[in-house]
Formats: C-alpha cells, sequence, structure tokens
C-alpha cells in the first residue's frame, strides 16, 4: 500500500518504537480508519470532525441494542 492526497487510510500511530521493544506495539495513540482519525482511549474521532462515541451496551449509561 501507499499514503497519498485523496486517499483513505487505515493505520496505528503508536507512542514508542516498537522496533526497540516489541511491548511497544501496546503503546497506541491514535487509529485511523477509513481517513477518520480516533484518540485511542475514549475511540473519540477527531478528524476531520469531533465526534463523541456514544455509550456501548455494557457500559455505564449504554443499555443493550433496541
Amino acid at each position: 500500500g501507499s499514503l497519498a492526497v485523496g486517499k483513505l487510510a487505515d493505520l496505528v500511530v503508536l507512542e514508542a518504537n516498537p522496533l526497540d521493544d516489541i511491548r511497544n506495539t501496546t503503546s497506541i495513540r491514535w487509529v485511523m480508519k477509513n481517513g477518520e482519525l480516533y484518540e485511542d482511549e475514549t475511540l473519540t474521532k477527531i478528524w476531520p470532525e469531533r465526534e463523541e462515541l456514544p455509550p456501548l451496551w455494557g457500559w455505564e449509561g449504554g443499555g443493550p441494542p433496541r
């Protein structure tokens, strides 16, 4: 694959280099899926427009699917 203007990307941005230590593969900071960027811990979409993740089933305040 490649990265270029106009292409949609699926990638993971890490806070530490996995070549230094393989355990750094768990140091995820952002995830990009279909060209949309998400925060690692909250799954809040931060680009192209900020959008909070609604409560999911099993989370406090989230009910079962209807």
